[in-house]
């Protein structure tokens, strides 16, 4: 046999003998005691791991984001990544930080209603994140957001945006320049949140809203931060919003009567 075949084989052998101990180990780890909860109690832990892991920490010398932990159960053992796998609500809270975990998170959450956060940066990258949320709006529960008006037109669209999951609603421009628009927001203003309960504004005028339809809104906040909004705005939104029970205004200085 030439050389090369030789080692060719040798190799093979090597590598069949690593799948071989890979196996066995696996077959080891069903010994350990967390290995016998059945799948749907695993899922639970794994769930309860994950709201617990809401802060970032340090790992040798690098700050880890709080989504992270999600990941890292899938690299313990391969029982617990398949179980993980399986559990599409362990994927569905979806924070807007790198496009690779967006793409991963929206793929292994299945159908299981979303909550997204965190801010739309002005790059490529962050178009790209805000345009993978857009395609699941249909299954968007909660929406934390921190965007500019300007980076939502290239999503804006003529016919209305069904988003029948939708109960909280959050946006914050907490760096506006210049003077803010009163028109109503891109993309934002084609949305139909028929069953919308609370919307939390920040940094944009409630004239942007004044298009909207809320019959089920219940809680409404409002806070400028240097932003005016009319007092037609507002006597608008609340005659539209029966049900609202809590109304909170920060710096009513910022209505202006002028349209009254």
């Amino acid at each position: 046999m030439a050389l090369g075949g030789l080692r060719r084989e040798i190799e093979e052998q090597i590598a069949q003998q690593c799948r071989e101990i890979v196996d066995l180990k696996r077959q080891l780890n069903t010994l350990l005691l967390i290995a016998r909860l059945p799948p749907e109690l695993l899922a639970e832990v794994f769930m309860a791991y994950a709201e617990l892991s809401t802060s970032e920490y340090v790992d040798y010398g690098t700050t880890v984001p709080p989504y992270i932990s999600r990941f890292r159960i899938t690299h313990v053992r391969h029982h617990w990544r398949e179980v993980a796998l399986q559990t599409p609500r362990l994927w569905a809270e979806v924070v807007m930080a790198k496009l690779p975990c967006v793409k991963e998170m929206l793929a292994r959450s299945k159908e299981a209603p979303l909550s997204v956060s965190g801010s739309m940066e002005d790059s490529r990258e962050g178009s790209e994140m805000f345009g993978s949320i857009v395609g699941e709006m249909h299954r968007a529960k909660d929406l934390n957001l921190n965007v500019q008006r300007r980076l939502l037109r290239p999503f804006h669209r003529s016919e209305p945006t069904q988003v029948p999951l939708l109960r909280s609603l959050k946006l914050s421009a907490l760096y506006t320049r210049g003077s803010p628009s009163s028109e109503p927001l891109p993309f934002i203003s084609t949305l139909i949140p028929t069953q919308l309960r609370e919307l939390d504004v920040t940094g944009y005028p409630l004239d942007c809203f004044r298009i909207l339809v809320l019959p089920s809104l219940t809680r409404l906040s409002w806070s400028g931060h240097s932003t005016k909004s009319t007092v037609s705005a507002v006597l608008a939104l609340l005659l539209h919003t029966p049900l609202l029970r809590s109304l909170a205004i920060y710096d009513s200085s910022m209505i202006s009567g002028e349209d009254v």
